[in-house]
């Protein structure tokens, strides 16, 4: 079973491997202050985890015991400082799946090209884009977005 790190370190390199236009920083540790803009960090999500997903005995794995396990995590995409202009409008409605150009790999679509994330968790899926618009990340205002993904480890 993957645990919460391994799961986060996973999906914040599938998006960095596979997402057209590149999106610079993808963090799977989320700092205090972004770096630079545009940029993802991973962070789990709400609920984290539902235990006991599957009926009967839980696994042993490295001689520990190990219970099948539904993970959430949140992407927040953060595209610009303050409020919008079209072209960072278009980029992030590209990273999202809204807008299909030539070329583009979604954030979305480049989960769903391999989501084993490199084996690392059974399945991962986007579920949602729960907010899109000015979000607050450490007391400063961006443009931006959170999805949703859904990830099962056993």
């Amino acid at each position: 079973m993957a645990s919460l790190v391994e799961a986060r370190n996973a999906l914040a390199a599938q998006i960095q491997n596979y997402v057209q236009p590149v999106i610079p920083t993808v963090l799977s540790d989320p700092m205090d202050q972004v770096p630079n803009v545009p940029a993802a960090m991973v962070f789990p999500g709400k609920p984290v985890a539902k235990y006991g997903i599957t009926l009967g005995e839980a696994g042993v794995m490295g001689g520990r015991m190990m219970a099948a396990t539904e993970f959430n995590l949140q992407v927040l995409v953060l595209v610009s400082q303050g409020s919008t202009i079209e072209r960072v409008q278009t980029n992030l409605d590209s990273w999202l799946g809204f807008e299909n150009f030539p070329g583009n790999v979604s954030i979305p679509a480049a989960v769903a090209l391999d989501p084993t994330l490199g084996m690392a968790v059974d399945y991962c899926e986007a579920s949602i884009v729960s907010s899109y618009g000015p979000i607050e990340y450490n007391g400063t205002t961006y443009f931006g977005a959170r999805i949703d993904f859904s990830l099962s480890c056993q």
